[in-house]
């Protein structure tokens, strides 16, 4: 599993099985809540979470109906605020009744129904209550179809195209789940001529510098240290080595599937130094805090973390000022936004007079998020609209954000191929210096080198195509990747040699 979040339902349910460490009920309910807000998005993939696709596919249809069928006429604002009344026309009732009740089934108050969509985009809207219902296996899937429908899909093309501007545009998504979406369903060829779909630092594992790398690599090669970690990370390669690599040389790596794992792992085994790898972006950083307060509620003595979480908007300014590249339109992330909301997007539009879409995963999904980008660059306006009502509060998640200020503050940090950019990381505060891995361990770390000939830094930039590095599908393969970008499954160059 990635890193970025795409299975972090997982990871909170194994976690909480498998934790082993007694920290009392305020912090394990603390955990609980924080897990079901981290998990959004998966825990609705994964958990019959989807239970509003018929409502989510009833606003989607209006979307049609507001650009291609009535394309000309009176406008029409094609977010969800604007098709919320077209949605109740469209037939919604037991849409809503569908949509009610999803987010605690989710574990989640992050869904709206498409009579309250309406006040979803609006980030000063009043909180909507849900009750939860059970959806078995084969309604789920048939709830599910609705965002694979082959005539919503050509609608919102068709809406797409007439709403292109007639001298191109240059949209990027900002997620690596978005990336491998659009890959999988074939979305980039479909879009217009001129419209170029452009693959931003969205992947975590991608963007963690080597610098970063070779630090883990060096805390691995301390005497009784167990590296506890993400799969995809083990094969990133650092200047001189891997973690798979040092695993192969005999040091001590541990897979794990969520850090509150790793915290189990730490109890387990008092007699080892459990170093937890904590990288992603504001979708994984909520858990390691949990795990941290949990480790220190316990006294754990034998638990610490390498940070190198970092944070979203940082680095869309630092994409926006690119002078390489020239953006129009943003497609933003859906699990990032379930924890952080709507508002931290807001200086894209008001500052720099770019639009933004936070949109889901699936076709339809992207597609009704492209199609809201068209309406505005063809209305010219600049707003954050969200698609994906049914996993994004424009508030955010509280309880998720309260977990993260707790335990750690903003800092500098480096984001391969984007460079030093301030305010973009976190650091564990110093409350709980106890627990950074760096501070304690003090590693040795190699002099940092960077892979020769590797572009992986201008595709994480957009400013090139995976397809246009030289080492693509010759030198650099899944199977030996010279770069992050062609190791996680969430990386534009592994996205590109899977897909394209």
């Amino acid at each position: 599993m990635s890193a970025a979040g795409s299975g972090e339902d997982a990871r909170c349910a194994r976690a909480e099985e498998a934790s082993e460490v007694e920290t009392g009920t305020d912090v394990s309910r603390e955990t609980s809540a924080v897990c079901s807000a981290v998990g959004a998005d998966t825990v609705a993939t994964a958990h019959a979470a989807e239970a509003d696709v018929i409502a989510h596919a009833a606003v989607a249809s209006t979307v049609v109906a507001a650009t291609a069928a009535d394309y000309g006429a009176a406008p029409h604002s094609v977010s969800v605020a604007g098709t919320a009344a077209h949605a109740a026309a469209a037939g919604a009732t037991a849409a809503r009744a569908a949509a009610a009740d999803i987010a605690a089934a989710a574990g989640t108050a992050a869904a709206t129904t498409a009579a309250d969509t309406a006040t979803a985009t609006s980030i000063a809207a009043p909180v909507p209550l849900h009750e939860a219902r059970t959806v078995d296996a084969a309604e789920m899937q048939r709830e599910l179809a609705a965002f694979k429908d082959p005539q919503l899909a050509r609608g919102l093309i068709e809406s797409i195209g007439k709403l292109a501007p007639a001298g191109g545009a240059t949209l990027m998504e900002v997620c690596g789940t978005h990336t491998v979406a659009i890959a999988r369903n074939g979305i980039r060829n479909l879009m217009p001529p001129g419209t170029r779909l452009a693959s931003g630092p969205g992947c975590p594992v991608c963007v963690t510098s080597n610098r970063d790398i070779d630090t883990v690599i060096a805390l691995a090669r301390i005497p009784n240290v167990t590296i506890a970690t993400f799969g995809d990370m083990t094969r990133v390669p650092g200047s001189t080595s891997s973690l798979l690599k040092e695993q192969a040389a005999g040091r001590s790596v541990q897979i794990v599937y969520s850090p509150l794992d790793a915290l189990a792992l730490a109890a387990q085994r008092p007699e080892r130094e459990i170093v937890f790898v904590g990288v992603g972006f504001e979708t994984t950083t909520p858990l390691v805090a949990m795990a941290i307060k949990r480790a220190a509620a316990a006294d754990l003595k034998n638990f610490t973390v390498f940070a190198a979480h970092k944070n979203m908007p940082g680095a869309l300014e630092a994409i926006i000022n690119d002078p390489q590249l020239k953006l129009d339109a943003l497609i933003l992330p859906g699990h990032v936004s379930t924890i952080i909301g709507a508002a931290p997007y807001e200086f894209l539009a008001k500052k720099y007079g770019i639009p933004g879409v936070i949109t889901g995963f699936e076709p339809v999904d992207v597609l009704q998020g492209i199609a809201m980008i068209m309406r505005q660059l063809h209305e010219g306006r600049a707003e954050i609209e969200i698609a994906y009502a049914r996993g994004v509060m424009p508030q955010g998640n509280p309880t998720a954000l309260a977990a993260i200020d707790e335990v750690f503050e903003t800092c500098p940090a480096i984001w391969r191929g984007l460079g030093r950019i301030d305010g973009s990381g976190y650091r564990i505060r110093e409350e709980f210096a106890q627990f950074d891995a760096v501070r304690r361990f003090q590693p040795d770390v190699e002099p940092t080198q960077d892979p020769k000939g590797c572009r992986c830094g201008d595709v994480l930039r957009g400013i090139m195509a995976p397809s246009d590095c030289p080492l693509f599908r010759t030198v650099c393969t899944p199977e030996n990747p010279v770069g992050p970008c062609m190791v996680s499954s969430e990386g534009s160059c592994a996205a590109y040699y899977r897909y394209y």
